[in-house]
């Protein structure tokens, strides 16, 4: 059963309260959408600090359950990467 949270997410992201992808995680914790997404909670946080290595695919997934177009969090995230320099690997 999916959280109920990614409603709310989806609510305040449709309503434009939440723009910064960082938000998302101030009412979804990253140790559930990393439990739904099939990650390890690191792998998940930093994704989430880099936001370069997610893949187009994880973004979709992501964009499914809290049930917005992928199109937006595709924009959240490109406003994000834009905002943090890039990270050394």
């Amino acid at each position: 059963m999916k959280d109920k949270r990614y409603k709310a997410v989806q609510k305040l992201i449709e309503s434009g309260e939440i723009v910064d992808f960082d938000d998302v995680f101030q009412y979804i914790p990253r140790s559930i959408v990393a439990e739904d997404m099939g990650f390890n909670y690191r792998t998940l946080v930093g994704k989430i600090s880099s936001p370069l290595r997610f893949t187009a695919g994880e973004i979709v997934q992501l964009a499914n359950l809290i049930e917005i177009d992928a199109g937006v969090l595709f924009n959240a995230i490109s406003k994000e990467i834009c905002k943090k320099p890039p990270v050394r690997q």
